[in-house]
């Protein structure tokens, strides 16, 4: 379990610098993350990359220091662990509307007590014994939930108050 450079800078306060790749070859993943970009946005709803592709992106960014910080479409919770289980540091939540949708994301990206991820793969090759890795994954896996409508400005405080949710 690699710790989440994105998240580890924000609880010190610090500025995180994220960029977005839009093609679907490994060593432009890699090459960023070696650049030193704190983390690169994977994004799945408006380009048509495979949950594979994604998974050998991801594996590839890793060579470097760079999150990957995956965008599902909306709703997309079964999508969205799958993404974490291939090595997503984040997760990225499009047009959150509200603070049940922001605890739905919650409960679909956290392991027990804060949610109900299902475990498999997550832990390869139980390097690390269960239970510390459970905590540690709750603890590093970032939780981004974006507003893109006015409701879901008028919501902001009620998600932003979620726990679990990050930014």
């Amino acid at each position: 379990m690699r710790p989440s450079r994105v998240k580890s800078k924000l609880k010190r306060g610090e500025p995180v610098l994220i960029t977005c790749c839009h093609f679907i070859d490994p060593s432009l993943y890699e090459l960023v993350s070696l650049l030193g970009f704190d983390g690169i946005w994977l994004d799945l709803e408006h380009h048509s990359t495979s949950d594979e592709t994604a998974s050998n992106l991801m594996r590839a960014a890793r060579v470097g220091a760079s999150d990957v910080i995956a965008r599902p479409a909306k709703g997309e919770f079964m999508r969205m662990g799958r993404l974490l289980e291939a090595g997503s540091q984040g997760i990225m939540y499009p047009r959150c509307e509200s603070a049940e949708e922001a605890a739905e994301l919650v409960r679909w990206a956290k392991f027990a007590p804060q949610g109900e991820r299902g475990a498999n793969g997550d832990n390869p090759y139980c390097a690390i014994p269960m239970v510390p890795y459970l905590k540690a994954a709750n603890e590093h896996t970032l939780l981004i939930a974006q507003l893109e409508s006015p409701n879901a400005l008028d919501q902001a405080t009620a998600i932003a108050a979620v726990p679990g949710v990050d930014c």
